[in-house]
């Protein structure tokens, strides 16, 4: 577990200076899913799908974790 929460406060300031780091942004939304924060990494899709609307992986992994929180 301590590793996901380096890796997330290593994510969260480069995200402070980059907000649109599509990079950031996927490795901070999986991080969040890994340790079962679905809402976080929802807000994290819904952020790379507001830079790039086309990015199926998000659109695949926002209907799945939609289907899980049921």
């Amino acid at each position: 577990m301590g590793r996901y929460e380096q890796a997330l406060a290593n994510l969260i300031k480069l995200l402070e200076f980059e907000t649109n780091n599509i990079f950031a942004l996927r490795y901070q939304g999986e991080t969040y899913y890994m340790i079962k924060k679905y809402e976080e990494f929802l807000a994290d899709l819904n952020k790379l799908l507001e830079i790039n609307t086309n990015d199926m992986w998000c659109r695949i992994e926002k209907l799945n974790s939609y289907n899980k929180l049921k």
